[in-house]
């Protein structure tokens, strides 16, 4: 058999789904006929179909080296790369081929390498060349948010609306979109996690001092803890059936429908609860490990308990974990999960603590909206609403300690570990 006879052949096996048998069919193309690009350019699809990834990105790069002038090569090779986890090399790579032509599922994918890489203006300048795709303005709007820049992050975050993901209209009732409040009677209801909802109560109150009548749909274990929220008429659990006002709006909405032009950050504390009691003396710090299992990108929002348990040693503290699903190793550190039932439970006890440090949870985010000073524990790429550095507008007494390498906690436990032994000794 000639080299075409190896190439039409694997074109038949593949046809059949004999990924394996096809690309090794084009790899005898190759031996026969190196330059042949289309063999290649379906041996680098084959291999990364199969998983098996060095191959595809070493075939993928013979292919950049025979095919200087083939933007397919170098675009192939940054998707894969990027799968890898070498975004700095896939960045490159994906560059390369936006230099051979310009191509709109190009820009897309850079833009997600560069945000993975936590290059926050590279990412937007990418994603700024697709902006017509709903996907493109999600993205956007975080990387705006995350600078601050609120008027037209909160513009492109409703494009969140238009996901297929996105949750459907279960109230049948109209839309809010803006404009006149007065007389309005209209339903505020959680969209995403109980953190995302803690997060934007702060700007509930608004709607009724502009004449709404307001009733606010939560998750069930927040129904305790906001009871006799200022400006809410009725609360009623997500779950329930219907709902008796004339006008609907997500709560994540509420930033842009007002609209806000900044996050709010004279309204906290906003949220409050009698404080539990608990043994213990010293500084009183309260510990959350790891986010939930469920959450897409779980792993980012789990830091190995192993590594706060020193934190018990540090003199003159006295350690309790908030944490729900997992029993601390160490018993220095009191487990107070037994008691915690609800939210109102979780907000007693951080009312009862001098300083609380989580990963990005809900507790933080109740933390935060009590004025608890709250240290969290952020992974390199934390999410939009922590915008950099150390501090937060949307909760004033937080502290943030970010990661310096992705998945790296150790030095975010040493610098936490020698706050916390000042903290003690003030």
């Amino acid at each position: 058999m000639n080299a075409e006879d190896f190439f039409i052949e694997g074109l038949r096996l593949a046809a059949g789904g004999k990924l394996a048998e096809a690309a090794e069919r084009w790899a005898a193309t190759l031996a026969a006929a190196p330059a042949h690009a289309q063999a290649r350019f379906n041996r680098v699809l084959a291999l990364g179909r199969l998983g098996r990834l060095e191959e595809a990105a070493a075939e993928a790069a013979e292919g950049c080296r025979h095919h200087p002038t083939e933007p397919s090569f170098p675009a192939q090779l940054g998707q894969i790369l990027a799968r890898l986890g070498r975004l700095d090399r896939a960045a490159d790579a994906l560059r390369q081929a936006l230099g051979l032509g310009d191509d709109p599922a190009l820009w897309w994918a850079l833009g997600l390498v560069e945000r993975d890489r936590c290059a926050w203006s590279q990412a937007r300048q990418a994603l700024s060349h697709v902006e017509d795709r709903v996907e493109a303005r999600f993205e956007l709007a975080q990387l705006l948010l995350r600078d601050g820049e609120w008027q037209k992050g909160w513009e492109l975050w409703e494009s969140r609306l238009a996901r297929p993901q996105a949750a459907e209209d279960r109230w049948h009732i109209p839309e809010w979109t803006g404009g006149g409040l007065n007389g309005l009677d209209l339903l505020v209801y959680g969209e995403q996690g109980v953190g995302d909802t803690i997060q934007m109560l702060r700007f509930v109150p608004e709607l009724a001092q502009r004449g709404a009548i307001v009733r606010l749909a939560v998750h069930d274990g927040l129904m305790g803890l906001l009871a006799g929220l200022p400006g809410v008429t009725q609360l009623l659990p997500l779950s329930a059936p219907a709902c008796p006002a004339t006008h609907r709006v997500s709560i994540m909405s509420l930033p842009h429908r007002l609209p806000a032009a900044d996050c709010r950050p004279g309204s906290v504390p906003y949220l409050a609860a009698r404080p539990a009691v608990l043994t213990g003396g010293g500084l009183k710090v309260g510990l959350v490990w790891a986010g939930s299992a469920s959450f897409a990108n779980a792993a980012q929002r789990h830091v190995g308990r192993q590594l706060l348990e020193p934190l018990a040693a540090i003199p003159g503290t006295s350690l309790y974990s908030l944490q729900l699903d997992q029993a601390p190793n160490d018993p220095a550190i009191t487990d107070l999960a037994p008691g915690i039932k609800d939210w109102t439970d979780t907000a007693g006890l951080i009312a009862a603590l001098d300083v609380v440090i989580s990963v990005d949870t809900g507790t933080a985010h109740l933390a935060g909206a009590m004025g608890k000073p709250v240290w969290l524990l952020l992974h390199k790429g934390a999410d939009w609403r922590w915008g950099h550095g150390t501090r937060t507008d949307w909760y004033p007494s937080a502290r943030l300690y970010r990661q310096d390498t992705n998945g790296d906690w150790g030095p975010v436990l040493a610098r936490v570990g020698l706050d916390l032994r000042k903290l003690a000794r003030a």
